[in-house]
Formats: C-alpha cells, structure tokens, sequence
C-alpha cells in the first residue's frame, strides 16, 4: 500500500516510472518502490542524518 500511494509523490513518482521504463511490470516496479524507501530509511538511520525530500514546486 505504501508504494501505491508513493507512486503518485513527487519525490518517488521518477523512481517508479523509471522501472516501468526498464521493462518491469506494474506489480515489480511496485515492489521495487516499496524496498526503496526502506533501503534509504536504514542509510539514514546507520548515518544519523536526515531527510531532505528534493523541492518540487
């Protein structure tokens, strides 16, 4: 649910669109998006930084 809903962010929305690009279907460019954020989530949290979502306006 969550890659659902992240699909259609602007933070992630290129991320998803970029696996369709390469070939993936829908549900696996969803999987792939759903992993994603849990991959950035453990870099921040082992560097102690934060996030700074890029300014799309």
């Amino acid at each position: 649910m969550a890659a659902c809903s992240a699909c259609r962010s602007k933070v992630w929305e290129p991320y998803y669109e970029r696996q369709l690009r390469k070939g993936l279907s829908p549900i696996q460019a969803y999987v792939a998006l759903a992993r994603r954020p849990a991959h950035v989530a453990f870099a921040l949290f082992h560097s102690k930084s934060a996030f700074v979502a890029p300014n799309y306006t």
